[in-house]
């Protein structure tokens, strides 16, 4: 299971039409997407008919053009879907009841941007302590529980005035240590093995002409950070899209989800591939193809013989052959 978080700074048609084609390509199950910055009915419009495997569900504040954040979940897991709550345009939070045993909260947060100015402490502080309110409630109902989003607060902030003697922590960075109380686990902190004080160029989550900060997190319970096998920070695909890096990570999908819905979506998935008539291929034949494969690469390369091609370009050369070659050459199995 393949859980993201990304601040699309200003959610528009093209972008809707990237993220969609992303999540298909990277079999994202959910994405959380922060600073959408457009009206319900403008939402509507761009979401509408984009999103084929997944469904969209989104919150606007009063003003609009300051706030906004989406959840874009599977199709297959939106129909688990229990309660939907929101707060301010700032919070979206999507309860999932599997079973009376598994269930799972997600709580996709935008938090105020600026650096200074009552307003923007304010409403920091007042998000903040609604964001509290809601892990306290997912906790009373045994959810397991994923924070993620744009907090527009530095951890490495936080740290610096934790470690001072002469400075108290502010009002707005205690949400960090509230929810390291409330046994919540930064999952990028935690498995990559960052050190906010000393950050490094792939750590930063909001590229700026400097080196960047790290405002996007996930946040989880620890049966969910037990089970994690892979945590990234990277660019996003379409970096004309935002000045942030998608963060994601990826569990096993038993620790969230019931082993009925795994298995369906397995047994779905594997319906759908092509079944080739291997058993039938005797050695001269498998000789045959093997020549025929070795030349259609040889001509590929040649043709792209001006161009350097990333490890991942090449990677897909060599996969487009193979499918190329058993495609024309190995009879497919008739579908029952």
């Amino acid at each position: 299971m393949i859980v993201a978080t990304l601040n699309i700074r200003q959610l528009n048609d093209i972008k809707a039409q990237n993220l969609a084609k992303y999540l298909d390509k990277n079999d994202i199950d959910i994405l959380s997407i922060t600073e959408t910055r457009i009206s319900n009915k403008n939402l509507k419009f761009i979401t509408k008919n984009k999103f084929m495997n997944h469904q969209v569900f989104g919150t606007v504040g009063a003003k609009f053009n300051e706030s906004g954040t989406l959840v874009i979940v599977k199709k297959e897991l939106a129909k688990h879907i229990s309660k939907l709550e929101n707060y301010k345009g700032r919070i979206l939070k999507i309860e999932f009841t599997f079973s009376d045993q598994q269930k799972l909260a997600i709580i996709s947060v935008y938090n105020k941007s600026g650096d200074r100015g009552k307003d923007c402490v304010e409403t920091r502080i007042d998000i903040n302590k609604e964001i509290m309110k809601m892990i306290k409630d997912s906790k009373k109902k045994n959810q397991q529980i994923i924070l993620m989003g744009d907090f527009n607060l530095q951890y490495k902030k936080y740290l610096q005035q934790k470690n001072s003697n002469k400075t108290r922590i502010s009002e707005q960075l205690k949400i960090f240590d509230l929810l390291e109380k409330s046994e919540l686990f930064d999952t990028c902190k935690e498995i990559l093995n960052i050190d906010d004080l000393a950050l490094t160029k792939n750590h930063v989550t909001h590229i700026t002409k400097k080196l960047g900060s790290r405002i996007d997190y996930i946040w989880v319970t620890k049966k969910i950070f037990d089970e994690i096998v892979q945590v990234q920070i990277k660019e996003y695909d379409n970096k004309n899209d935002t000045d942030h890096k998608i963060v994601y990570f990826k569990v096993a999908r038993d620790c969230v989800l019931p082993s009925i819905i795994y298995n369906r979506k397995k047994k779905s998935k594997l319906d759908k591939r092509t079944k080739y008539c291997y058993d039938t291929i005797d050695e001269e034949i498998k000789e045959c193809i093997k020549m025929k494969a070795e030349y259609e690469l040889n001509e590929r390369k040649n043709r792209s013989l001006t161009t350097i091609l990333t490890l991942h370009e090449k990677i897909q050369l060599y996969e487009d052959v193979i499918n190329a070659t058993k495609n024309s050459e190995i009879e497919k199995k008739r579908s029952v």
